[in-house]
């Protein structure tokens, strides 16, 4: 009966006890873990395109945020996904 009582709140507190999304500050392995895709992807990613070319900037006016905040890592992911998928020619 222990084991049985002990799993179900193992299955219930697992999901409040799951990690918060986190920021990587460009370390590749970081971002592949958390994104689901490969150290090169990741890699690729990081260095794809410059955050100071005009459609990143146009993109974070977009978005609400400076090239200052987003280099400081003080953009919240709500803004920061939409960023790179605009930065990226992909939304």
């Amino acid at each position: 009966m222990k084991y049985v009582l002990t799993l179900a709140i193992a299955l219930i507190a697992s999901p409040a006890l799951a990690a918060p999304p986190y920021a990587c500050h460009h370390d590749p392995v970081c971002q592949a873990k958390r994104d689901g895709i490969s150290v090169g992807e990741a890699k690729r990613r990081d260095t794809q395109g410059s955050d100071s070319s005009p459609r990143a900037l146009a993109c974070m006016k977009k978005y609400g945020f400076t090239l200052a905040e987003w280099h400081a890592y003080s953009v919240p992911t709500s803004k920061a996904e939409p960023y790179r998928r605009c930065r990226d020619g992909r939304g």
